[in-house]
């Protein structure tokens, strides 16, 4: 691993490296457990390395 590669889990990013790829599910999943899951076997069916989701502030909920 060089000086410039960063580790995330077991992989080193860096030059030479596999490309990383980081599926964006975002909000895609309208806040059902179900759909966020299908969302994830889809990205990992892809060849996703890993999925990422964006919270959501909901002011009506007072939590992300």
């Amino acid at each position: 691993m060089r000086e410039t590669d960063i580790l995330i889990g077991q992989r080193v990013i860096g030059s030479g490296s596999p490309v990383f790829v980081i599926d964006e599910i975002g909000i895609n999943d309208s806040g059902s457990l179900t759909q966020a899951e299908m969302l994830i076997d889809a990205a990992a069916a892809a060849g996703a390395d890993k999925g990422a989701f964006a919270p959501v502030w909901d002011p009506t909920r007072r939590r992300m």
